[in-house]
């Protein structure tokens, strides 16, 4: 709630789901010993890309 008083909301929410989703993935890959494709690294990189250039 600190986060989202302080900033603008329509940056902050794009930018907290992608970043679920990221952790998600990443923590299934080192807790769970799921496998990460390439299907599913193309999506890091277009959540983050998305998310640099939303700040812009």
């Amino acid at each position: 709630m600190i986060i989202i008083s302080k900033n603008d909301v329509s940056k902050i929410v794009p930018i907290g789901l992608g970043a679920t989703n990221i952790l998600i993935m990443f923590l299934s890959y080192f807790l769970l010993g799921e496998s990460i494709s390439m299907i599913q690294l193309i999506g890091v990189v277009t959540v983050i890309a998305g998310v640099i250039l939303m700040n812009i």
